[in-house]
């Protein structure tokens, strides 16, 4: 079965399989189960309340960064778009905290009743972004690029 991943974004007023109305792609269990087939074994969490919560929002951040990779990123990099900032003098680093910061607006209008904000999407967000700035930031202390 062929994966609606080769699946490009929408032209104005066209709708393909997997896009929401704002050209969003929404990547369904099956493209993830044929992305990511094998789940990495789970640490011993010894009964404790809450780290399956945890692990289970671990495994759907793992799923997102594949789905965000599939339309962001390129065969050379991940984080090609994150690392373009570089081209206008940005460190990549500071571009992900940009991007974490637009986030916690979002999230500062939802706690101010703004219920259009999409609270799942930007909490996300924030923690792929805080990860992304993490990851740009030990590269930059390690010399690597």
């Amino acid at each position: 079965m062929e994966s609606r991943l080769a699946a490009t974004t929408p032209d104005a007023g066209a709708r393909l399989p997997g896009y929401d109305e704002f050209g969003q792609y929404r990547m369904t269990d099956e493209d993830r189960a044929a992305l990511w087939p094998v789940k990495p074994p789970r640490p011993q969490t010894a009964g404790r309340p809450g780290s399956d919560e945890l692990f289970s929002q671990l495994d759907e951040l793992r799923a997102l960064h594949v789905e965000k990779t599939a339309a962001y990123g390129s065969d050379r990099s991940a984080f090609e778009n994150v690392e373009a900032s570089e081209r206008c003098g940005v460190e990549p680093w500071r571009r992900a905290l940009c991007d974490l910061s637009d986030c916690v607006v979002r999230m500062q209008g939802y706690a101010k009743g703004n219920a259009t904000v999409d609270w799942e999407n930007a909490l996300a967000d924030a923690a792929m972004w805080a990860l992304i700035a993490r990851i740009m930031l030990r590269r930059e202390a390690s010399g690597a690029r």
